[in-house]
Order: structure tokens, then sequence, then C-alpha cells
């Protein structure tokens, strides 16, 4: 059917509110999506895409789905749908993740049409009978009331690149990550290194940023997952995972003021690889 997913997403647009739904992209990317959005609703020829996005379900339990579209085709291909939340305490991930699966697939059997929506308004109404184990959002809770996770999951990738020194490319990976949250090692020239580390969430949308691009003389070599285990001591144990990052290491990182992940460019081989940033074994692995 011509402009297929379309109205889907406007309809998901229209029936959640501005900070319910998020596009998930740079911003190049975006803009195109918003683009082709505008076009079609004006009449014009709908234009085929891929779009990505996030739906806020549940706000006492912080839960999201993330959702990869077909726009403007035929294709009959399932949307990707993936759900995550805030307190595992009370619904782990897992169990929303099976019945966004169990959903999507008696969607296809039926012929059902809207997919993500009708998963999207389906989910809210499982997640309801768990809101009500969580105290009303209106009334903030006291330090002690908070619950911090147990642990973080933390990972590092190393991408090689036959060289790395196009100024729009080092602007870009510059830029994403202040805004992803995830430290960044640039090694410029011939061979080229890009290094990120952070929350393994943040890290797996800079990977598939960096994909995204579709930079043939670049390629992943080494991706290390490891574990922040928090402690008593963590107030804000995001930021403190961040900030025993190997890459965050030798930075100047400030006590008290907000913290500001950054990316730090070397150029020579040499400091490379004497560089206290980078675990030697793995960087054997990815030459």
């Amino acid at each position: 059917m011509e402009g297929e997913g379309y109205g889907e997403l406007q309809l998901l647009q229209a029936s959640a509110m501005d900070e319910e739904f998020q596009w998930r992209g740079t911003v190049e990317e975006v803009a195109q999506w918003k683009a082709n959005l505008a076009a079609y609703e004006a009449g014009e020829q709908p234009r085929e895409d891929t779009v990505h996005f996030s739906l806020w379900v549940s706000r006492p339990l912080g839960v999201w789905l993330n959702v990869s579209l077909n726009i403007g085709n035929q294709n009959t291909t399932q949307p990707v749908i993936t759900a995550t939340n805030s307190r595992e305490d009370l619904l782990p991930a897992n169990e929303l993740n099976q019945f966004v699966q169990d959903r999507q697939n008696e969607i296809a059997r039926e012929n059902i049409s809207n997919p993500v929506f009708d998963i999207y308004t389906s989910l809210k109404e499982y997640v309801s009978a768990y809101e009500e184990h969580v105290k009303s959002p209106l009334t903030e809770p006291l330090p002690e009331e908070i619950t911090k996770p147990s642990k973080l999951d933390m990972k590092r990738i190393i991408f090689w690149s036959h060289h790395l020194i196009a100024p729009s490319k080092r602007k870009q990976f510059a830029a994403w990550c202040p805004e992803l949250h995830v430290w960044g090692l640039f090694k410029l020239g011939y061979p080229g290194f890009l290094c990120f580390e952070g929350l393994a969430s943040d890290v797996d949308e800079m990977v598939r940023r960096v994909k995204s691009m579709q930079w043939h003389a670049i390629s992943a070599r080494v991706e290390v997952t490891y574990t922040y285990s928090v402690t008593e001591k963590d107030t804000d144990p995001s930021t403190d995972a961040l900030k025993s990052c190997t890459l965050a290491r030798g930075r100047d990182i400030p006590t008290r003021s907000k913290l500001r992940v950054d990316s730090e460019e070397i150029n020579d081989m040499g400091e490379f690889v004497a560089s206290p940033y980078v675990a030697k074994r793995e960087l054997h692995w990815a030459t």
C-alpha cells in the first residue's frame, strides 16, 4: 500500500505527548525523516526510508519502546521493537520483551494493521498493573528512597580505519561524544583508530551511528563488555561509572561541577600505543 508506515507514524505522534515521542538518530537523519513526513502530509509521493524512534510507555516504571520502522514502501518486514525500563525490580526487561515478541507473532498471524501502535497500546495496558506499586511521580522522593541499580553494563569498542583525517567526520564524532555521554579517543592519519567507552546502551547507539555513515574504510575490531558495581558512596551511579572508564584516565575531571564527557585526538601511533587510555592487549588485537 502506498505510503505504508507513514499513516502509523502520524497516528503514533498524535497519540503521544511531545516528550513521549523521541526520534533516535543523527541531526541530519532526524531532519530528513521530518522532511519526508512533511512531504507526505503535503500530498507528495511517499519516500522510502527506515526511521528510528522511542515511545514513552510508562513514566513511573520508566518503560520505553525503541522502534525501527520501514516507511513509504510495501515491505512487509515487521518493525524491530524492543522494550527497556528503569524498574527491573518490579518488571524485568526480558519479561517486557517477551510480551512484545508474543504480540508481534500474533500480529503477523492475524495480519493486524498498525503493529507498532497495537504493541504500544497493549504494553501500556500490560504495565499499568505494575504502576500501582510505584509511588506517585508527583511526590518527590527523598534521596534515601531513590532505588539505585546494583550494577551498570559498560562497553568499550575499538574501530580501525584505513585513514582518519576528514575534518567533517572528526567533528561529527566529537559532537556525538558529549551528546551520548560516551568517551572518545581518536588516532588520526594512517592507520586510524576510533575508541569509544561508556554505558553499554550509549555505546551501542554510537556504534549504530558510526555504521549508519556507511563508511567502507572502517571496521570494528575489538568490543569489550564489563560491569560497573555500584557502591553506597556512589551518589550518581551513571556519572561515577563514566569517571571509572579506561578512556577517562588522565583527563581533567571536575570533582564538583557537572561531568562533561568528550573526545580526544592523538596524531602519533607511538603516542597512541603509550597512552594510558588504551589497554595494550586490546590494541594488539585491533592491529
